[in-house]
């Protein structure tokens, strides 16, 4: 049977081995950030602002004649034809040939943005004068191809270029056709990466008020931690390579900053100035934690943290932000805390192959944790505490524990607006009953037409509560909801 190799390249410019038998990924490697303002990607031969392979070697293993084509077909990958001259050349097999007296040559027929056609124009096969039972033959004969010029739009628009050799008589009988014709040219990949790898996950505690974090029955603090970790794949390990193999990028781009935003209500932290909106008071704090920590850029406002790194040794590995929230009173925040989920985006500085300014977003909005209670939370969407009506608000505690209660109130928003208010009723939900507290919110001062939420410090799948209202012999239940 007519059997053919078609050897993957064999790549000068690329730190990648030559050999398929030993690389998991033989095909040169282009970076997505890299490659972005190149205009090629050469085979044989260099072009501006472009890195080249050596070839595309094919071995012969049937006999071929005069007139027979040969075609060489890309999928994935068109050729600039401005820019593309291929060639050709053979080598014979030496042992069954007289290499001085023998030879093969093609010509080139067309030049397609994804084909080559080429016609065998001359053969002349002379047997090896000293090699015993020499036959000469155009069988391992090697056929490397060259002078190509891709456009990195469309190898970047596919993520990968194959190449196929098919070969056929002058009549259109097949030549050389197996498996083995088709290898890998070039693939893609994101050189750079982003990921939360430890999000935020405090425990606000109803029963401190709401001002520091719950770690046990025992312990308070006051901070938590988020660590973000980017990465340049630039000579890191392939995930799953066997054997192991590194990442070697063609094109390559070079990180020179990245920007960290979290978003979220940091507004407790402190006043924002005016002019600025920068909350300068704040104790947020942002290290690098590749090698020895090094303290990095933090800006707070209201709505989020912005984090920069700045230098290219810090984009690789982790930056721990750390959320402080204590105020002027160890240990405790200067406001309510409140419950809440926080996204994150990450966006890295770069120069390209081509040494021009890029940005790519490696993280946008992404899920960066949450705070939550160590309690149920119950949310009252309306309750009027005004002359005519009768408020009754009852908690039902299903559990085996009291549960101390706090109620975070939010105004009316009329024409100025009113940050929400906590309270701490000075009565708890008993556990295995149902306990009234509607003396207990106006106790706290509670007027006007409010909604609010109920924290109560007991499992939340105990929790349960009713509110309703009498105005003049008419009743009105409140459809409340569990947060």
């Amino acid at each position: 049977m007519l059997k053919k190799s078609l050897i993957a390249l064999a790549i000068s410019s690329v730190s990648m081995a030559a050999s398929a038998a030993t690389v998991v990924t033989p095909e040169a490697l282009i970076s997505n950030q890299g490659a972005v303002a190149t205009a090629f990607t050469s085979i044989d031969g260099n072009n501006t602002n472009s890195e080249a392979t050596d070839k595309i070697s094919v071995t012969l293993n049937a006999e071929y004649k005069v007139d027979d084509i040969i075609t060489v077909t890309f999928a994935g990958g068109d050729l600039s034809l401005a820019n593309t001259a291929a060639t050709s050349v053979i080598t014979l097999d030496p042992v069954q040939n007289d290499a001085a007296n023998s030879s093969m040559t093609l010509g080139l027929l067309s030049t397609e943005a994804n084909k080559l056609t080429f016609r065998v124009t001359d053969l002349t096969l002379t047997v090896h004068p000293t090699t015993p039972n020499a036959v000469a033959t155009t069988k391992g004969a090697v056929i490397d191809f060259g002078g190509l010029m891709f456009t990195n739009t469309s190898i970047l628009a596919s993520g990968a270029v194959n190449a196929t050799y098919a070969a056929e008589t002058s009549n259109g009988f097949p030549l050389d056709v197996e498996k083995t014709n088709t290898a890998a040219l070039f693939s893609t990949a994101d050189q750079f990466t982003a990921e939360v790898s430890t999000p935020l996950d405090a425990i606000i505690d109803v029963n401190s008020k709401r001002l520091n974090f719950y770690v046990n029955t025992t312990t308070n603090e006051t901070v938590d931690d988020l660590v973000l970790t980017s990465t340049d794949l630039e000579g890191t390990v392939i995930p799953d390579s066997s054997p192991s193999a590194n990442y070697a990028f063609s094109q390559k781009a070079t990180p020179v900053s990245a920007e960290h935003i979290i978003t979220g209500d940091f507004s407790f932290l402190g006043e924002a100035d005016e002019t600025t909106g920068v909350i300068t008071t704040s104790n947020v704090t942002a290290f690098d934690d590749a090698g020895t920590p090094v303290a990095l850029d933090v800006t707070v406002y209201n709505d989020r943290v912005e984090v920069a790194t700045n230098g290219s040794s810090k984009i690789n590995g982790g930056v721990t932000v750390t959320i402080d929230v204590e105020g002027s009173e160890a240990g405790l925040a200067d406001a309510a805390i409140q419950t809440q989920k926080f996204v994150v985006s990450t966006e890295l500085n770069y120069t390209d192959a081509a040494t021009k300014a890029q940005n790519i977003v490696l993280l946008n909005d992404a899920a960066a944790g949450e705070w939550t209670l160590n309690g149920a939370v119950v949310h009252v969407p309306f309750m009027p505490f005004r002359d005519g009506y009768s408020p009754i608000v009852n908690v039902s505690n299903t559990s085996s524990q009291d549960g101390d209660i706090e109620v975070l109130v939010y105004a009316q928003n009329d024409a100025a607006w009113v940050a929400p208010k906590s309270y701490t009723l000075g009565v708890a939900a008993k556990a295995q009953a149902q306990t009234n507290i509607t003396a207990a919110l106006r106790d706290a001062g509670i007027e006007g037409d409010v909604a609010f939420d109920i924290i109560v410090n007991a499992p939340k799948e105990n929790i349960e509560v009713s509110a309703l209202y009498y105005n003049a012999g008419d009743r009105a239940v409140m459809n409340t909801t569990k947060k």
